[in-house]
């Protein structure tokens, strides 16, 4: 796995970088005519974006992205790369970047996209495979792996009122890893925020890829209000039906998914995993196996973070079939029994709720009824917007929890008047969501909602 030649570049990859980065076959030729050895190979056919690669690349050879990347800033036509260790010969190499093209940046408004990303700052990235997964590693080279990645702030305490039901939203803004997967920010204040904390016991950030890593703004701000952040696992479809095949293929196959599951969530200091099985499991077999991995994901979550939640989505029942129930019953409650909760599906009623009740028993505040904000189940008893706080007063008068689902609608049809609507939206909500607030003090506060016109370091304007 080394570059021996620009060539190497297989699998229609070579096309893509050149486009964005005119040198880096080049570069990497020399790297490699110098001794040097350029494990990137995988990196490059796994798709991940030139961020990531070049970061790992200069990892490995001893040398500061950043020196790299404010050359690149300034435009400067050469960069010569300090003189470097070869394990060969002895020799040094200098590597020139005159020809590469660093006009090129991601657009912030659009998904990210691994082989079209030719931006050198730091992203947040899914992972698209079971491979994927099982050659992630936390650490490499006696480095920590994608250090940006990782959360700095612990969850805090807060004020928790015991016997009340929660609250659990799942973001879903077109799709996820938009402006925010930009870990360092970017200018422009346009993008998507929460600021009403309070009333949030889980957050999930969410997308459709495989295995969907909460980029670090979104959990640093969760864990500084004492809410919980889960990431995602979803198959769906027949690319679902195969990986779900992989991974559910006998009992180390799971079990090798589940321990890397919890390593990630243990080393990018988040809560834990939403399981979404929206695909047919092949045979009552694996259906069985799909059970045994979410008992054995949550055991294994429970020891690796404390306080850690694996929380089921009510899709495949226990016999395989992909057969939403919109409510707790027998064909899903054995799944619901081997994790800390599950959230239904949206097409639910009063007399699902009731049912839900009595099948949960004590654990009725772990069943969270899903409340889609786009009301897409066509019915005139979810209407989704505004009206969501009608179906969360029939929840509550159940006494059970709620998961909202997809609030981004807001900032996706109100964009112009976002922090009025977002009020609006919340204010609606606030009476039926238990408020938690600080547990301890001081109480200390910027006032900052990480979003706006202008950067402020120790009070002064430091950029605009």
């Amino acid at each position: 796995d080394r570059f021996s030649r620009p060539s190497v570049l297989r699998h229609g990859r070579t096309e893509n970088f050149r486009t964005y980065t005119p040198d880096l076959a080049y570069f990497l030729f020399l790297l490699d005519k110098g001794g040097v050895q350029v494990c990137s190979l995988a990196m490059a056919e796994n798709k991940l974006g030139f961020s990531r690669f070049l970061s790992n690349i200069t990892r490995s050879l001893g040398f500061e992205i950043r020196s790299l990347w404010n050359a690149c800033r300034e435009r400067k036509s050469e960069y010569t790369v300090a003189t470097m260790p070869i394990s060969r010969g002895g020799a040094s190499v200098s590597v020139s970047l005159r020809d590469v093209d660093f006009s090129k940046r991601p657009d912030p408004g659009n998904h990210f996209e691994h082989e079209y990303d030719a931006s050198l700052v730091p992203v947040t990235t899914p992972l698209n495979s079971f491979v994927d997964v099982l050659t992630w590693t936390p650490e490499k080279d006696g480095h920590r792996t994608d250090v940006f990645n990782i959360a700095t702030v612990p969850l805090a305490k807060r004020t928790q009122k015991q016997g009340v039901p929660k609250t659990l939203v799942c973001h879903d803004m077109k799709g996820g890893y938009i402006e925010d997967r930009f870990v360092q920010g970017l200018r422009g204040d346009g993008c998507y925020l929460l600021s009403h904390w309070q009333y949030i016991d889980t957050f999930v950030y969410f997308s459709h890829h495989f295995i969907t890593l909460p980029p670090p703004g979104w959990t640093n701000a969760a864990h500084r209000h004492g809410v919980t952040v889960l990431g995602t696992l979803i198959t769906e479809g027949d690319y679902g039906a195969i990986t779900c095949k992989e991974f559910l293929h006998d009992e180390d196959s799971y079990r090798m998914l589940a321990d890397k599951l919890a390593l990630m969530a243990q080393h990018y200091n988040f809560d834990g995993w939403l399981i979404n099985i929206e695909n047919f499991v092949d045979s009552p077999a694996q259906g069985k196996q799909l059970l045994n991995f979410v008992s054995y994901l949550t055991k294994t979550m429970h020891d690796a973070v404390e306080g850690s939640e694996v929380i089921w989505y009510d899709s495949v029942i226990t016999t395989g079939s992909l057969w939403w129930q919109s409510e707790l019953n027998d064909n899903n409650k054995a799944f619901f029994d081997s994790c800390d909760g599950i959230f239904l599906n949206y097409a639910w009623n009063g007399e699902k709720l009731k049912n839900s009740v009595q099948k949960a028993g004590k654990r009725r505040h772990d069943v969270y009824v899903g409340v889609d904000v786009w009301g897409r189940t066509k019915s005139p008893d979810h209407e989704g917007g505004f009206n969501c706080n009608k179906d969360l007063r029939v929840i509550r008068e159940q006494d059970l929890s709620a998961a909202i689902f997809a609030p981004g609608w807001v900032y996706e049809k109100h964009c112009d008047n976002f922090c009025t609507e977002e009020n609006r939206f919340w204010s609606l909500l606030s009476d039926l969501c238990p408020m938690h607030g600080p547990a301890s003090l001081p109480f200390v506060t910027s006032f900052c909602q990480g979003q706006g016109q202008n950067f402020y370091i120790n009070g002064q304007v430091a950029s605009r």
